[in-house]
């Protein structure tokens, strides 16, 4: 089994988090606080499951990390998704996209605009996440997206 990183293990947290509240009906977040409660009830709720070369460690990942990321995502859910759009090629648009790519792209966003992570790191943290879960030709995808929007 890999080894994660404290960092790593949260980000893919946040990921798989995301991917729940977007697919979950009776999942509402919207005027929740986000805290550790939250994020207790967003665990039981998950229901993506990774590889078992990359399995979340939860005592391994930060939950402070995992919460900041959830919290300025949502409440900054328009203009990261403006952010996406800008940067995506005419023919692409986030409507043909499947919730796992949007929910990662999101979270990178994220840390690209709101967050001190140097975008090298960001970039490669995503791929190596995004590996797990998508073909090369979705790894080359993401990569060239963030790249942009890290140029801007």
């Amino acid at each position: 089994m890999s080894k994660l990183y404290k960092n790593t293990s949260s980000r893919l947290a946040a990921i798989q988090l995301l991917y729940s509240i977007e697919t979950s009906a009776d999942l509402d977040v919207s005027e929740e606080k986000f805290d550790e409660a939250l994020l207790k009830k967003l665990i039981r709720h998950k229901d993506i499951s990774t590889s078992e070369d990359f399995a979340i460690d939860d005592e391994k990942m930060s939950k402070k990390f995992v919460l900041r990321l959830l919290q300025v995502t949502m409440s900054n859910l328009n203009h990261i998704d403006i952010t996406i759009e800008q940067n995506l090629d005419k023919i692409e648009s986030m409507k043909h996209m499947n919730i796992l790519l949007i929910s990662l792209i999101r979270c990178a966003v994220v840390e690209l605009q709101y967050f001190d992570t140097p975008p090298k790191v960001v970039i490669k943290e995503y791929l190596k996440i995004a590996s797990t879960f998508f073909k090369d030709t979705e790894v080359g995808f993401i990569n060239g997206l963030l790249d942009k929007v890290a140029k801007h």
